[in-house]
């Protein structure tokens, strides 16, 4: 790429040119001014990239001489897809910069080409500047997500051979009727789809999100194949469902199907309750799956029990609930909890993914990996139920496990995320199967020279006292509690304790905490949800705040002490959203201290 000089003159005939695009039709003199004097005129020769997919959004660009195509790279080291051409005097970018997202597709010079550039804070500025442009913008936009799904043609399948079904098996029936598409041919861990319809490129990442360790490959096939191959197929994995000809009591198939619908479809929990049709949580809401039949009260115990061990149903028989683990054809796993309730039986399936994400993935801080570095101490997760104490956990343990050479115990009721042992030695315990309680478990981890406990849940007053104990002992105990903030989480555990004993439990407690991370989840903009991070970094100055009973003190240390690590709530809902991650509302929603938030985003808040 080369940058062509250009006279004032010239760039007055280009930004005439520009004009006649929608989004800068309604330009006045002054707004056109302001282009001519900061555009750029690039060269591009035939063959080269002009960007890549996944690049930054960071220009608007006009093809101004030539022919340009965009494709679309399903697979890293798979051939990319044709999307479309590039005409004259057609733009590209838009979208990208406004979202702030990267970009979705790559634009490739068929011939030698000229491209108008305009970069985005110039781009920005003018959509501040001039008020017509934001109109425009806004219209293009509208425009551009109507164009958003891009329908990518596929080589046609010309394979004579029919699918087996083991083939057949690796994408759930729901899946496959909901959407579509069918999984053809499986040649070392390439596995080929037809799609009935056009192509989407988001489809084709969520069949690879339920087989991430195969390279998916897709192709166009025609919807009576598609039908004759369903027609023909009668294994039990793939059999349809259909809520009106199904008795759901003597079909704990269905189970299965949903189960694996709610990996594909994204959703966190399944619900099912007697007398109601299942319910999902999507997002945070709770939703009811309509294509399904109402439950009877024993429908549900019917589903599972299949599912259960039999010490899980001894349980249940004794205290009409039970928790256990299940894991999904090495596709996921679930936390499930069955109870009785007055309408009969109900259950909650709660996802936990099969890859454990790294700290970065998920976007937490990097303190976490220091405090997963330390040699010992006590330190907190902590956060409302549903709010990702699992999965923050899981990522440091994950990281010591790949880290250190030393020996990790987990204590879990009951066991989510699996440790495959690396560089460390990981036992996993599940309360129940394996042991009695917690108590017992911690009393019992001191016998068998750990490095590293993990606490699933800091229960009880005995519990918390062992896990204080063995973090006084020199190792490293996590731990979690219920606790929304850092600073109430050090009053909640003294709390625990009888009067006569708090005193020495906070100095206890001041010289083997380490640290706390508090943790909320927040609906994400544009779908999914987002952590929000509270972390408190104990410093002497804590320590002796905790020691003293002071610990209102503590949030002046947090505010002052940024530098080591600490974070206020509402620090991390600011940032949120000015990265225009979550709403303000949404923010607002989950601050401890709103009027501070509000001011923090310049906004007024006014309590109803």
């Amino acid at each position: 790429m080369i940058v062509v000089d250009s006279t004032p003159v010239m760039r007055k005939k280009l930004v005439q040119e520009l004009v006649r695009i929608r989004m800068f039709s309604s330009l006045d003199v002054g707004a056109q001014a302001f282009l001519i004097d900061n555009i750029i005129i690039q060269k591009y020769e035939k063959n080269e990239v002009v960007f890549r997919q996944g690049d930054p959004s960071d220009t608007y660009l006009v093809l101004l001489k030539g022919r340009a195509k965009l494709e679309y790279e399903a697979e890293p080291g798979v051939d990319a897809l044709f999307v479309g051409t590039l005409g004259r005097v057609q733009g590209v970018g838009e979208l990208g910069l406004i979202t702030g997202k990267p970009r979705a597709l790559s634009l490739v010079a068929n011939d030698p080409v000229l491209m108008l550039t305009i970069k985005k804070y110039i781009f920005m500025d003018l959509f501040d500047r001039f008020s017509s442009f934001s109109v425009g913008v806004a219209r293009e936009l509208a425009q551009s997500l109507e164009r958003s799904k891009p329908k990518i043609p596929l080589a046609p399948y010309d394979k004579e051979e029919l699918p087996d079904e083991s083939v057949l098996s690796l994408i759930p029936m729901s899946f496959i009727l909901r959407h579509r598409v069918l999984p053809l041919r499986n040649i070392a861990s390439r596995l080929t789809v037809g799609f009935v319809d056009p192509f989407e490129a988001p489809l084709l990442l969520r069949i690879k999100n339920l087989l991430p360790s195969m390279q998916v490959n897709a192709v166009s096939i025609k919807a009576n194949f598609f039908n004759e191959i369903l027609k023909g197929f009668s294994g039990g994995a793939m059999e349809t469902v259909s809520s009106d000809k199904v008795q759901v009591s003597t079909s704990p198939i269905i189970l299965s199907v949903l189960l694996h619908r709610v990996v594909s479809e994204g959703a966190s929990d399944l619900h099912l309750s007697a007398g109601l049709k299942p319910r999902w949580r999507v997002d945070g809401e709770m939703i009811e799956i309509h294509d399904q039949p109402v439950l009877g009260e024993e429908d549900v115990l019917d589903w599972i029990r299949p599912m259960m061990r039999e010490d899980s149903i001894e349980e249940f028989v004794r205290t009409n609930d039970v928790d256990f683990a299940i894991p999904l054809d090495d596709i996921a796993r679930f936390r499930v909890n069955v109870f009785r309730d007055q309408n009969g039986f109900g259950a909650v399936f709660r996802l936990i993914p099969s890859q454990i994400l790294s700290v970065q993935q998920l976007g937490l801080p990097n303190v976490l990996l220091k405090l997963a570095s330390l040699p010992k101490g006590l330190v907190l997760v902590t956060g409302p139920t549903g709010s990702g104490k699992s999965t923050t956990l899981a990522a440091m343990i994950d990281y010591i496990n790949k880290t250190r050479n030393e020996h990790i115990i987990t204590l879990e009721d009951p066991i989510e995320f699996v440790h495959t042992s690396r560089k460390c030695l990981v036992n996993q315990r599940e309360i129940g199967p394996h042991t009695d309680n917690f108590s017992r478990a911690l009393r019992a981890a001191l016998r068998q020279d750990p490095d590293i406990v993990l606490v699933g849940e800091l229960r009880d007053l005995e519990t918390i006292q062992l896990a204080i104990e063995v973090a006084n002992t020199g190792h490293l105990v996590f731990g979690t509690l219920h606790t929304a903030t850092a600073i109430t989480t050090v009053d909640r555990m003294v709390d625990m304790f009888p009067a006569n004993q708090q005193n020495q439990i906070r100095s206890t407690l001041s010289e083997v905490l380490q640290g706390v991370v508090s943790q909320t989840l927040l609906k994400k903009r544009g779908g999914g949800r987002i952590a929000a991070i509270e972390v408190l970094i104990v410093n002497n100055a804590v320590a002796n705040l905790i020691r003293e009973s002071k610990t209102s003190q503590v949030a002046t240390i947090m505010q002052t002490g940024k530098a080591r690590g600490n974070c206020m709530l509402n620090d991390s809902l600011a940032d949120l959203v000015l990265r225009n991650e979550v709403a303000y509302e949404e923010a607002l929603n989950r601050s401890m201290d709103k009027s501070d938030l509000a001011r923090r985003l310049n906004k007024t808040y006014n309590p109803t």
